[in-house]
């Protein structure tokens, strides 16, 4: 019988060393048209409501075959872990899913951080937060489609508010913004649906992921976006369809709890040095993950 997949996390510490075979791997990792799709989502007593659980039906319930979903419960102080387990262990898919529960508190940017050095280069990464879900069933499959197109290493796009409906406020970039990679002089209008290549994420320079000493708390989309968006010289999309539902509703978001927080490391992103532009994929990883 397949079981669910449950990992009781204490300490993370791996070494890769990558191939620079990306585009190889992609193609022999392709199943039935579909390439390999990891989904991250780090949740925190999303319990209320059953939120955790709209957002992982949401995921679960695609059109989809080829992807794995990675969630990260990081110590709620509810029963959000045990939903997910109950719900995953009850579903025909739960091969599909790596449970994992932190027995110490990091944030989201430290769960996408730890959790995306375990995945392979070749894998297309999408963010989802945990209080938050997918609108339709055919999510994967556009993201699919889009990545069919070897130009394209990452994408942003469009969001819809819960419940008020509204949507949200990304939009491109022009040609002059991209040809002088001047993406943090004008503005930061990337939003969810987030998805990029593994390989691209492990470019990051891990320091600048941090702030006062430890992975920032806040913002970790823009921290993580801007300067992938500057390597991919171009090669990335920002999509119009709603992919993507914001939940506006949650008591603890980012936006309610930590604002302040927020402006600050928004400052700092505008005052960095710019990453250069990857003339090519390139995977020469070794790196600590801790």
């Amino acid at each position: 019988m397949k079981r669910l997949l449950f990992i009781l996390v204490f300490n993370v510490a791996a070494n890769f060393a990558m191939s620079d075979q990306i585009e190889q791997a992609v193609l022999e990792h392709i199943v039935n048209g579909q390439k390999e799709i990891a989904v991250v989502v780090p949740t925190y007593n999303n319990s209320r409501k059953n939120v955790c659980i709209k957002n992982i039906d949401s995921i679960l319930s695609q059109d989809y075959e080829n992807y794995h979903l990675y969630i990260i419960d990081d110590v709620s102080t509810d029963d959000t872990f045990d939903k997910l387990y109950q719900y995953i262990n009850d579903h025909s898919n739960r091969h599909k899913v790596t449970l994992i529960k932190n027995n110490k508190r990091v944030g989201a940017m430290a769960n996408f951080y730890n959790t995306i050095y375990q995945i392979e280069d070749h894998v297309i990464v999408i963010n989802i937060d945990g209080d938050d879900w997918l609108p339709h069933e055919q999510v994967l499959s556009y993201i699919n489609d889009v990545y069919a197109n070897p130009n394209v290493w990452l994408t942003y796009g469009q969001y819809k508010e819960f419940p008020r409906g509204e949507i949200g406020f990304c939009r491109g970039y022009g040609a002059s913004t991209i040809e002088q990679n001047a993406f943090r002089q004008c503005g930061l209008p990337i939003s969810h649906l987030r998805t990029y290549y593994a390989w691209l994420f492990k470019k990051l320079k891990k320091e600048d992921l941090m702030y006062n000493g430890n992975f920032v708390q806040v913002t970790c989309d823009k921290v993580m976006m801007v300067p992938m968006i500057e390597m991919c010289g171009g090669r990335f999309r920002c999509l119009d369809d709603i992919l993507y539902i914001y939940n506006a509703v949650n008591p603890i978001s980012d936006m309610r709890v930590h604002g302040i927080d927020q402006g600050k490391i928004r400052d700092r992103i505008f005052k960095m040095r710019p990453y250069e532009p990857l003339a090519e994929i390139i995977t020469d990883f070794a790196t600590d993950v801790q």
